[in-house]
């Protein structure tokens, strides 16, 4: 349990197999969730957010793991923020056209 002064370091140890394993899914949904919104495909990218929420869970259940928890919790933030960025960008867009 950590103390109210420790902090939790936030980094891929690449000499544990379950780090390596889940950085290449998140590489893997980072990829087509970025491809998506390119695309402008909202929903798949809806998806690959929920996907990465996901990960989040079952990372903590299979792995208990929590530096893993805290490194997918934070990647499923990033994703969420990234895709309401580019919802108000689009909105923008479209009011100045």
């Amino acid at each position: 349990m950590l103390m109210d002064n420790e902090k939790l370091e936030c980094r891929f140890e690449l000499s544990d197999q379950n780090h390596m394993k889940i950085r290449r899914i998140m590489t893997d949904i980072h990829g087509n969730f970025y491809r998506c919104l390119h695309q402008d495909n909202l929903i798949s990218a809806y998806r690959y957010t929920g996907m990465a929420s996901a990960l989040v869970r079952t990372c903590l259940i299979l792995t208990g793991d929590l530096q893993l928890y805290e490194l997918c919790d934070l990647f499923s933030q990033v994703l969420e923020q990234y895709l309401e960025l580019h919802k108000y960008r689009d909105g923008c867009r479209k009011v100045g056209e």
